[in-house]
């Protein structure tokens, strides 16, 4: 990672929002619906901005590369 910036996800319980959406331990969110995304504290506040979408894409870092996964909010 160039910076501190991002929120890692170091536990993923079976079952949860973000292992339904292929999100892997270790991944690091950078963006969720373009909006950067800095601390933990910024991936709470965004998503509950736009978890009534439905979907957004997130950009994430994995393996040291950056990927895009589009996330559902529905169950």
């Amino acid at each position: 990672m160039p910076d501190n910036n991002g929120a890692m996800l170091e536990d993923l319980p079976l079952h949860s929002l973000a292992e339904r959406n292929g999100f892997k331990k270790g991944d690091v969110i950078i963006k969720m619906d373009n909006q950067d995304i800095n601390s933990i504290s910024d991936l709470l506040q965004v998503y509950q901005n736009i978890k009534w979408m439905g979907s957004v894409e997130c950009i994430i870092v994995r393996n040291q590369s950056e990927m895009k996964i589009k996330i559902s909010f529905k169950d």
